[in-house]
């Protein structure tokens, strides 16, 4: 019988936190890109801050499983930040519990910015 190789790739644990770093601040990035802050007197998209730290993560995933499943990490990772919109979507539309006194400024805060990524109204 002959053995037969194994194609897949196994991860590190380096890996691992790797990847769960990148999607984490892809995420991050995404949410803190909703609020354009003052810095330095200047307007500063706040996602500007961690952005930056996705392309060094990519790269050290790159030199640590490839190119062809960076490619899939980085298809993931906008599918994740796509469901996260969407959910957040959901979210705002579901009645609050009136007992919870902070129900207007949880999502409508959030809700312009993501209604025009996907064409829908929330607030």
């Amino acid at each position: 019988m002959s053995s037969s190789k194994n194609k897949g790739v196994a991860l590190t644990t380096v890996s691992m936190l790797l990847i769960a770093t990148y999607v984490a601040a892809q995420i991050l990035s995404d949410i803190g890109s909703l609020k354009i802050g003052v810095v330095a007197g200047l307007a500063v998209d706040m996602g500007t801050f961690i952005y930056p730290i996705t392309f060094t993560l990519r790269d050290s995933v790159h030199k640590a499983i490839g190119k062809k499943l960076t490619r899939q990490l980085v298809i993931a990772s906008g599918v994740i930040n796509l469901l996260m919109t969407l959910f957040f979507l959901f979210a705002a539309k579901v009645p609050g519990d009136p007992s919870w006194g902070l129900q207007e400024g949880i999502f409508c805060d959030f809700c312009p910015h993501l209604a025009n990524c996907v064409r829908f109204d929330c607030c």
